[in-house]
C-alpha cells in the first residue's frame, strides 16, 4: 500500500488540531471534501425536488443561486440539454447555458409553443412562427399580416438572415432532428436554441407542464404554476368521475395515410387519455410513445366491432370514404359514431397542450352519455354525412 507523506508545517497543524479537541470538526470537513463529485451532482440534482412532476423529458430545479433547466432527449440516450437562469449576474453555471430572463423576443416552431405563450398572455413576444395557416391565435394571426412576425416555413431549413432580421433572443423548435440548424453560430451571436419535446410525452399532464418552461423564460413562471396546478386538480377530478362511469366504450383512432394506417401507441399521451375516460383502446397494450402503423387489413380485424372511431383527420364521412372506401365495414362508421376536431385543427393543437382537461372533459362526454358534465364539446365534433 503506498503511504501518504505529510510536510512537516501539515503534520504539525493536525497534531495541534487534535490537542485542542477540534479533530471531529476537521474529519467533517476532510469527508465533505473528498465526497465523490459525481454523487454530489446526482444529489444536488434529485428529480424529487423537480418543480414537474409528471414529465419525463423536463425538469426544472428551483436553487438558491438560479433556475436549472434540464431537457432530455427522448431518442439519443444520455443526452441532456442544460440551461441556467441566474437569480443575479454574479451567479454561474459552467456546465450550463446561461440565460438572461425576461425573454422578451423568441421564434416559436410549433402550435402548442403558441398556446402556451397565450396562457400566460405573452404572444406579444413571438417574432416568428412556421407558418400563418398553423396559427389559430388572432393576436399572432394579426401581427402575421402586419408583418411584425416573420412566417419561416418548415423549422429544418430556417433562413438565416430571417432569424438575424427578427431580433429574437430564443429560438423554440421541436426537436424532430438532433440539433437545430446553426445554432451553434446563432448562440455565438447570443440566441438561445430550446428544444421542445412536449409532443414525446406519454402523460397529457407532462405535456402540460412545458407551460413552466415559458414561463420561467418570459418572468411569468407563477403564472404558469398556478395554470398548472389548477389544470391537474381538474383532470384528476375528471378522471375521478369517469371512473364511477357504469359504461365502458372500446375505441380506435387515427387513418389510412398512404400504404399504412396510423394510430397512437399504447404509451403516447392520447393513449392514457382514452384510459383516463374510462374506454378501452384498442393498442393500449403497446407501449410505443409515438405514432404506430399497421396495414388496414390488421386494422379491420381489430376493429370491425369497436365502438366508437376518434381522430380520423376529415370533416365528413364523404371524403373518409374517398381515402378510404373500406371505412364502410367499421360498425363505427355505420352508426355514426366517428369523432374529430378536424373541423378546426389549429385551435386543438394550439390550445389542447395547456388544457388536456378539456381533452378529457370531451371524450368523457361522448363516451359515457350517463354523466352530465353541463358543457359543450369544446374540440371534438360528430362528423356529419357530407
Amino acid at each position: 500500500m503506498t503511504r501518504i507523506r505529510m510536510q512537516p508545517f501539515f503534520y504539525d497543524f493536525m497534531i495541534f488540531l487534535v490537542k485542542s479537541k477540534k479533530v471531529y470538526f476537521i474529519g467533517l470537513v476532510l469527508l465533505f471534501c473528498s465526497c465523490n463529485s459525481k454523487i454530489s451532482k446526482t444529489k444536488y440534482f434529485d428529480k424529487k425536488q423537480s418543480i414537474t412532476k409528471h414529465s419525463k423529458h423536463l425538469t426544472i430545479y428551483e436553487k438558491q443561486e438560479g433556475v436549472y433547466i434540464h431537457i432530455k432527449h427522448p431518442e439519443i440516450k444520455n443526452k441532456t440539454y442544460r440551461y441556467f437562469i441566474p437569480i443575479n449576474q454574479q451567479s454561474n453555471s459552467t456546465d450550463h447555458q446561461k440565460i438572461k430572463t425576461p425573454i422578451n423576443s423568441m421564434i416559436v416552431f410549433s402550435s402548442t409553443h403558441i398556446g402556451m405563450l397565450s396562457e400566460l398572455n405573452k404572444t406579444n413576444v413571438i417574432k416568428g412562427v412556421v407558418s400563418k395557416k398553423y396559427v389559430h391565435n388572432k393576436n399572432v394571426i394579426k401581427g402575421i399580416e402586419s408583418k411584425k412576425i416573420i412566417e419561416f416555413g418548415e423549422e429544418n431549413q430556417p433562413s438565416f438572415e430571417k432569424i438575424i432580421s427578427s431580433k429574437a433572443k430564443l429560438i423554440m423548435y421541436s426537436g424532430f432532428t438532433d440539433d437545430f440548424s446553426k445554432s451553434t453560430h446563432l448562440q455565438k451571436l447570443g440566441i438561445h436554441c430550446i428544444p421542445n419535446f412536449d409532443w414525446k410525452e406519454p402523460h397529457p399532464l407532462g405535456k402540460l407542464e412545458w407551460v413552466l418552461l415559458f414561463g420561467y423564460l418570459t418572468g411569468t413562471e407563477k403564472m404558469a404554476k398556478i395554470h398548472v396546478k389548477e389544470v391537474t386538480q381538474k383532470y384528476n377530478q375528471l378522471k375521478k368521475i369517469a371512473s364511477k362511469s357504469k359504461t365502458s366504450k372500446t375505441v380506435f383512432s387515427g387513418n389510412l395515410v398512404g400504404e399504412h394506417w396510423w394510430a397512437p401507441g399504447g404509451n403516447s399521451y392520447k393513449a392514457k387519455l382514452f384510459k383516463d375516460a374510462k374506454c378501452e383502446y384498442r393498442y393500449q397494450k403497446n407501449r410505443k410513445k409515438g405514432s404506430i402503423n399497421m396495414h388496414f387489413e390488421k386494422i379491420l380485424i381489430d376493429n370491425k366491432n369497436t365502438n366508437y372511431w376518434f381522430n380520423p383527420g376529415f370533416k365528413n364521412k364523404k371524403l373518409i370514404l374517398q381515402n378510404n372506401p373500406k371505412s364502410i365495414h367499421f360498425e363505427s362508421f355505420k352508426n355514426n359514431n366517428i369523432f374529430c376536431y378536424s373541423h378546426n385543427k389549429n385551435k386543438f393543437w394550439e390550445v389542447s397542450a395547456c388544457h388536456p382537461d378539456y381533452v378529457l372533459a370531451d371524450l368523457i362526454q361522448i363516451l359515457h352519455p350517463d354523466i352530465n358534465l353541463k358543457r359543450d364539446l369544446y374540440f371534438y365534433k360528430k362528423i356529419n354525412e357530407k
